[in-house]
């Protein structure tokens, strides 16, 4: 099944500013389609990496830390699990979170006469 998901022009200038790299914008999109509903989601870094095709542990390891150092994810240790959830994401077209502030789209019209 394909999806269409909507990056945050916030999370392309980061990987141009070189603050993330390809692998994190990888486990972006994978947190995007697991928890872009907003609630927070409780899988390991080993869960993830079999999803993901055998990626390793330190590589998921990595980009989370980066994304959570970016503020586009938040992260914290409960029992025995970890917490995750975006702070970054687009639910819809009038509801975008940009590192856990709400944004507003503007939109510019050209009129000619």
């Amino acid at each position: 099944m394909k999806k269409f998901i909507q990056v945050p022009v916030e999370i392309q200038n980061d990987v141009i500013d070189g603050k993330l790299i390809g692998n994190d914008l990888l486990i972006y999109n994978y947190l995007v389609i697991k928890a872009g509903h907003g609630k927070p989601i409780y899988y390991s870094n080993e869960k993830i990496g079999e999803d993901l095709g055998g990626m390793s542990y330190g590589k998921i390891s990595a980009s989370l830390n980066r994304l959570m150092k970016a503020k586009h994810i938040k992260r914290r240790k409960t029992c025995n699990k970890t917490e995750t959830q975006l702070r970054t994401v687009i639910r819809d077209s009038n509801n975008i979170l940009i590192r856990g502030q709400k944004k507003w789209k503007q939109l510019y019209v050209l009129v000619v006469n």
